[in-house]
Order: structure tokens, then C-alpha cells, then sequence
């Protein structure tokens, strides 16, 4: 589901825009059975069909109270509203247990890398946003581009193509004011761009992703490797190119080799 990174669930859980990533835990095609347990009526969930205040059993028999379906998806999720009315229709249930299982909120938006507690339930969630959810919670695919895995650690052109603003926290090239000596990194997120907690080690074309680990600043999640932002080709290697139509951003993007791509990819999250 797009949340860090500009591939998987839309949090901008945008690609960002989450858009999550996205992103979400793992990017892998759910089977349609997924892991569907919740109300076919939609509305607030329950273990069973019967609607209602959601609802689980306990080990001793007594009812637990999940967290509110509708709560979980506003305050920890913060989807595009197409993502979160289908969730809330049609993932409820899955929604609300993700809720009781901290950090499983975090990990689905990538925030947090998963734990063995919250793995069940982000997975749950995944799969069924997948099978019911995907046109809206999903971007499509884009064109496969070859990375630039030789590209140079700084970048001459200082950002110059990135505006600070309400929703462009931290430049993504330069990854200022994160601090990068402790781990901090600018990617894309709920607010657009913002900087992201350690720890976030992965280098330069190193595999990454919400079940693995995040990149380092200066490089975005994309294809499950860690691509260098740019504003232009100086910025990357001889043999390539600054492609800005890969993130659709239009002002700045990604070092490929050769040519790039034809837009429409993003982030892994």
C-alpha cells in the first residue's frame, strides 16, 4: 500500500501519492482469497456479519474490543480518500485488527520496519487491500528503467530544483535540514516529502522495502532498489540520465542508465 516511497498504497498509505510504497508490507500479487474476514456489508466491522462494534474472541472466551475501523484509517493510516472509503467497505475488519497490533500501522505506511506481532496483521491487510482495493489503493506498474548504480554522492546541482513548501518538507537531492549523521532521510510520504527516522542504511542499488529496510538520504525506494534523486543530469553518473518523468514530479527525479523510462513508476516505499 502506498505510503513511503512513491509505489504501493496511496498515503499523499501518493504514492505517496503513497500514492505505500507503495508501499505496504511486501509487494508481491495477493491471491483474491487473500485474507478476507471482514463484513461483505461494510461499515464498521466485526468477526463476524453481523455489524456492529468490532469485535474478536479471546483466549478465555470474553469478547475484545478492536479499535474503531474508521479511527485507525483517519488518525494512523491517512489514505487519499478513494483508498480509505474502499478500505473502509471492504477491509474493515483487517483494518481494525492492524489497529490493535502496534506498530502494524506504522509498518503498513513504513514508518516503522514490522515486527513478528504486527507482521500477521499488516499482511492481512496488504492482501486484502489488494484484492479488493487495488485500483484504488495501488498505482499500476510502470516501465522498467535501469538504475544509475554508479552515481556520484554529491550532487552539483545542490536541489536547486526542489521548493520547500507545505507539502515538500525536506529536499529529496540534498536531504536538507534531515539530519543525515543520525540516520534521517527525505522521502516521500503523508506529507509529500518529509524526513523519515532512522534507521534508513541501504546504499546505492541496495534492495529495500518495508520488509527489508529504507534507503539513505538522497536515495527513494524504486523496483525494491534504492535509486539517487537528481535534478539533472550532472547530478548523475556520465553514462546517464536524470529521468524526471519516473516519479511524475516534473521538476526533479531518479539517475538511470541510458535514456530512463516513460514515466509512471514511483517508489517501493
Amino acid at each position: 500500500m502506498q505510503t513511503r516511497g512513491s509505489w504501493g498504497f496511496w498515503v499523499l498509505f501518493t504514492g505517496a501519492a503513497v500514492s505505500i510504497a507503495w508501499g505496504g508490507c511486501g509487494d508481491d500479487e495477493a491471491s483474491t482469497s487473500g485474507a478476507q474476514t471482514s463484513s461483505s456489508s461494510g461499515g464498521d466491522p466485526t468477526s463476524s456479519s453481523s455489524g456492529g462494534d468490532p469485535t474478536s474472541s479471546s483466549s478465555s472466551g470474553g469478547p475484545i474490543i478492536l479499535p474503531d475501523c474508521k479511527t485507525v484509517l483517519v488518525k494512523e493510516l491517512n489514505l487519499f480518500e478513494a483508498c480509505e472509503t474502499c478500505l473502509y467497505e471492504s477491509c474493515c475488519y483487517e483494518v481494525s485488527v492492524c489497529g490493535d497490533r502496534s506498530p502494524c500501522p506504522a509498518c503498513v505506511t513504513g514508518e516503522e520496519e514490522c515486527t513478528d506481532e504486527a507482521l500477521e496483521a499488516s499482511t492481512a491487510l496488504t492482501q486484502c487491500a489488494q484484492a479488493d482495493c487495488k485500483q484504488e489503493c495501488f498505482d499500476p506498474p510502470g516501465p522498467p528503467v535501469e538504475l544509475d548504480c554508479t552515481a556520484p554522492i554529491s550532487s552539483p546541482s545542490g536541489g536547486s530544483c526542489v521548493t520547500l513548501g507545505d507539502e515538500v518538507l525536506c529536499n529529496p537531492v540534498t536531504n536538507a535540514p534531515c539530519d543525515g549523521s543520525i540516520g534521517e532521510s527525505c522521502d516521500f510520504g503523508a506529507a509529500g516529502l518529509e524526513c523519515y527516522p532512522p534507521p534508513n542504511p541501504q546504499g546505492l542499488c541496495a534492495a529495500c522495502g518495508p520488509n527489508i529496510l529504507y534507503c539513505s538520504g538522497g536515495l527513494t525506494c524504486v523496483g525494491g532498489k534504492c535509486a539517487k534523486f537528481c535534478c539533472d543530469d550532472g547530478d548523475c553518473s556520465a553514462s546517464a540520465k536524470c529521468d524526471v518523468n519516473v516519479l511524475d514530479t516534473g521538476t526533479f527525479g531518479i539517475c538511470v542508465q541510458g535514456s530512463g523510462g516513460a514515466g509512471g513508476m514511483g517508489g517501493a516505499g
